[in-house]
């Protein structure tokens, strides 16, 4: 299950006692009136890019299979947490935010090839290998091509599509194109700089990107340095 980054609908839920003892959550009325023919498969993505299997049960009109994600990280629910945004996007995705006390946005360890503390091993299933060249490092940037010989990654995305990347507690979102018909190659746009800056990236270092079969839009970070810079 795939996305192309675009909100279609979200909801906010300040989390009870109730709520974290149980393995399902029940969105707002306003969300089920909009969108009444939610797929029963759910995919659901959290801070750090992973992404599990989930549902939503039409019958009682709630998510489930959240709990499986807190035993990945060593969570027993989420009762630490104060507050959870859904941002669902299509094709049964959604990405699940949460917050503590103070509002701000809890950041889980990891990346989306990480293995957890009970989850299965995790295959990485692809791989994007990025050289920086000089011309990455232009304070306006006019975009990083991504190689053709990586077509079997770069065909899923639409033709403007957005995909995350994350290193550590960091993560940025990127938005790719593709180039006209005739040249069939897929550039790196917004986002780049300021990837690029917080990485401290160097013209000669390669960027390894890995992802899961279960997602082509998320990818954990590796940098090769070049050694001479």
């Amino acid at each position: 299950m795939e996305c192309s980054g675009v909100i279609v609908e979200k909801f906010m839920k300040f989390l009870t006692a109730d709520d974290t003892k149980k393995d399902e959550m029940e969105p707002l009325y306003s969300f089920k009136k909009a969108l009444p023919m939610l797929p029963g498969y759910q995919s659901f993505i959290f801070s750090n890019g992973k992404n599990i299997v989930g549902g939503y049960n039409h019958g009682r009109e709630k998510f489930h299979g959240l709990r499986k994600f807190c035993a990945i990280v060593g969570l027993e629910n989420f009762r630490e947490f104060n507050l959870v945004l859904f941002s669902y996007e299509e094709n049964g995705v959604s990405t699940v935010s949460v917050f503590d006390d103070h509002f701000v946005e809890f950041i889980f360890p990891g990346t989306p090839v990480s293995m957890g503390l009970n989850s299965e091993n995790i295959n990485v299933h692809h791989c994007i290998e990025i050289n920086v060249q000089a011309c990455h490092m232009y304070k306006y940037s006019y975009g990083v091509d991504v190689s053709t010989q990586y077509a079997a990654v770069t065909n899923v995305w639409s033709k403007k599509d957005y995909i995350s990347v994350y290193s550590g507690d960091r993560a940025w979102k990127l938005q790719v194109r593709t180039r006209p018909v005739n040249l069939k190659r897929t550039t790196i746009m917004d986002g780049w700089i300021q990837f690029r800056d917080d990485m401290g990236l160097q013209a000669g270092d390669v960027i390894v990107l890995e992802c899961t079969l279960a997602s082509f839009h998320h990818f954990s970070i590796g940098v090769l340095k070049n050694e001479v810079a």
